[in-house]
């Protein structure tokens, strides 16, 4: 009797295991380029080690890499700085954001400075011995491209790329700042391009003239195949792909002396707002560069959310529990937060920096769940190269380096 039921659980007998088996089994185009693609980067480093046919796929399919590349996974996203001792990248607890070898040969803190991050590409600005030059670097994948002619300057320098739409192009933009020959309150944009399908700068014939402005030196966001470069007051726009300009006014909460930052979010263009009470979040309706309608999506109370995460602040701010007043009296009396770019979804990030500019505190990065209102720490030892300020979102992404010299 016993044997008969051996038997015929291993043919499917009795439960029909057999064509639960046949049923679970997963086609091999839907497990290699529907599911793979869509984990995160470390686990796809993983299993390469499962099978010969596996490491191939991931490692030298083309088409592979553009699947991942155009889904990629949200625990392949975070956030990249240069620290003291080259770069570094920060994500949400469990869902590490990692490439094989961060301290790639010439990634020497001193010797570089990080410009700007693009879904999932890196351009540096590296001061070489007798030169300087920019460089496009995938991380992930190790591959990296020194820019021809590149200029002394780095500030404002954008980088576009869009793995999903022109996986085989990139382009680097430079405006140049000019004042309007006889006007007092006038300023030009021009625009000058490196694209790595021809291996060239050339300027466009394109100009944006803006008055009364000031200008920012603050890294340009992609988004929509535009680049949108944060200028204060408002952003002046450029389409590398079909030579257009122009400029916008930023949402009205933003002033001269409002501390905030600009990002993307499914091809809109957000401005993430820091008031003196609160945190506004603010999304370009249509996404397009030339719209000046912007629509408020989050509003945050600032003091609301410190006391009702009271443990996440005082851990950090254990010095002011002797002074009198509310906890979020005394940690804006001492810190500064900083919004970073927002990226969609429910979670804000805040970089809170020290206020007296002392080198003993590390500064901390934190995400604010805008459902349950829960603040997280995501990192509480940040500490930025000389002369570094800014911290990018970045995206692991497999996608191969387009090559301008072949």
């Amino acid at each position: 009797m016993e044997s008969k039921n051996k038997k015929s659980r291993k043919n499917g007998g009795g439960g029909g295991g057999g064509e639960v088996a046949k049923r679970c089994h997963v086609p091999h185009d839907i497990l290699h380029f529907s599911i793979l693609p869509r984990l995160s980067f470390k686990s796809l480093s993983r299993f390469k080690n499962v099978c010969k046919a596996w490491h191939d796929l991931i490692s030298n399919d083309p088409f592979f890499a553009l699947e991942q590349s155009r889904r990629p996974s949200p625990t392949s996203s975070g956030f990249v700085y240069l620290g003291r001792c080259g770069l570094k990248f920060l994500s949400s607890p469990n869902t590490p954001v990692g490439v094989p070898n961060p301290s790639i040969s010439f990634l020497v803190s001193h010797l570089i400075r990080l410009v700007t991050s693009t879904n999932g590409l890196l351009c540096l600005y590296v001061h070489a011995l007798y030169f300087n030059f920019l460089c496009v670097l995938n991380p992930a994948t190790q591959e990296y491209e020194a820019i021809p002619q590149s200029r002394r300057r780095c500030y404002g320098v954008g980088l576009a790329f869009d793995p999903s739409t022109s996986p085989t192009y990139y382009a680097l933009v430079f405006p140049k700042r000019d004042h309007v020959e006889g006007a007092v309150d006038e300023v030009k944009y021009r625009f000058k391009v490196f694209s790595s399908c021809t291996g060239k700068w050339v300027t466009s014939s394109k100009k944006v003239i803006v008055g009364g402005f000031r200008w920012r030196h603050q890294t340009p966001v992609f988004s929509g195949g535009v680049l949108h470069w944060d200028c204060v007051e408002y952003l002046i726009w450029f389409d590398p792909s079909k030579d257009l300009a122009g400029w916008t006014l930023l949402p009205e909460a933003v002033s001269g002396r409002a501390r905030h930052a600009i990002g993307a979010s499914e091809g809109q263009v957000t401005c993430m707002v820091m008031l003196e009470d609160a945190v506004e979040i603010f999304v370009m309706k249509d996404g397009n560069g030339g719209s000046k309608e912007w629509s408020r999506r989050y509003r945050v109370n600032l003091e609301r959310m410190v006391e009702r995460n009271r443990q996440v602040f005082a851990d950090f701010c254990n010095t002011m529990r002797l002074r009198n007043g509310s906890l979020s009296e005394r940690l804006f009396s001492r810190w500064f937060i900083q919004p970073l770019a927002f990226e969609g979804g429910d979670k804000l990030y805040l970089w809170v920096r020290t206020g007296n500019g002392s080198q003993k505190e590390k500064e901390r990065v934190l995400r604010y769940d805008s459902r349950t209102g829960e603040v997280t720490l995501i990192s509480n030892d940040v500490s930025l190269a000389p002369g570094e300020d800014q911290i990018f979102t970045y995206h692991n992404s497999m996608a191969r380096l387009p090559n301008w010299s072949n």
